[in-house]
């Protein structure tokens, strides 16, 4: 389901409700909280992008604590550098999309030993900082588009 136009807190309980989603696209207005939690009812649930959208850390944190999501598409967010230790400790996610804003001049603290993280693709942005940042996990792969 891919829903283009400014979602709405009762829009994304609706969407919630359709049981057999397995992909979802959204964006929402800056200054909106959605309930993410909502998401849980959606079992099926594998791939989530939030792209151009405010989705920031905080909002990270609620997904990840109940979704099995393989793909979380997340470029020209308002996450940071500091969401990496919860990106790379899913237990699910097997890919994700980021960008400049998910790069830093330091390494983030709390990194896991290891990661079922598999590709991490780069959306118009220079790879050589994500390159050092994952390089102790050699099966994930980079990407750059």
């Amino acid at each position: 389901m891919c829903l283009n136009s400014p979602v709405t807190p009762k829009i994304l309980e609706w969407v919630a409700g359709n049981s057999n989603l397995t992909r979802l696209d959204l964006v929402w207005r800056p200054g909106v909280r959605l309930p993410w939690g909502a998401l849980k009812r959606l079992k099926r649930l594998c791939d989530l992008d939030v792209s151009d959208s405010p989705f920031d850390d905080a909002d990270l944190k609620v997904v990840v604590q109940f979704s099995k999501l393989r793909t979380l598409t997340a470029y020209y967010t308002n996450l940071t550098p500091a969401s990496w230790p919860l990106i790379l400790s899913s237990p699910g996610l097997r890919s994700f999309w980021g960008a400049t804003e998910m790069s830093g001049h330091e390494e983030p603290e709390g990194l896991p030993e290891t990661t079922r993280l598999k590709l991490f693709i780069a959306m118009n942005a220079r790879t050589e900082w994500f390159e050092q940042l994952l390089s102790r996990y050699p099966q994930v792969k980079i990407f750059q588009m």
